[in-house]
């Protein structure tokens, strides 16, 4: 279709233009975005935790500020931890009788 049969179809030539990626900026990006989205899930289940212990249990600011180090220090040192995820969930079972079930 030339210039001139556009126009009269009312076919618009802008276009987006397409882009080319490469797989390693493709990579980078879901990366990124995986990160991004695992700090708002820990960021949601903190915030969770915060909640129930402050409208079901009375705790206040300072219990509830001692309790957010605590878990985030654990994070840290978890993170930093050659353990597994799946280790950890057997871990904190044996200490504590408590236990998640995932979907798996």
């Amino acid at each position: 279709m030339n210039r001139q049969q556009r126009r009269a179809a009312g076919v618009s030539g802008n276009r987006d233009p397409a882009r080319m990626m490469r797989q390693s900026d493709i990579d980078r990006i879901r990366q990124q975005a995986e990160l991004d989205a695992s700090a708002e899930a820990v960021a949601m289940l903190l915030s969770l935790v915060i909640k129930v212990m402050h409208e079901k249990y009375g705790w206040g600011f300072k219990r509830l500020g001692d309790l957010s180090e605590a878990i985030v220090d654990e994070w840290n040192e978890v993170d930093n931890s050659e353990m597994t995820l799946k280790g950890y969930q057997e871990y904190v079972y044996q200490m504590t009788g408590v236990k998640f079930k995932t979907t798996d």
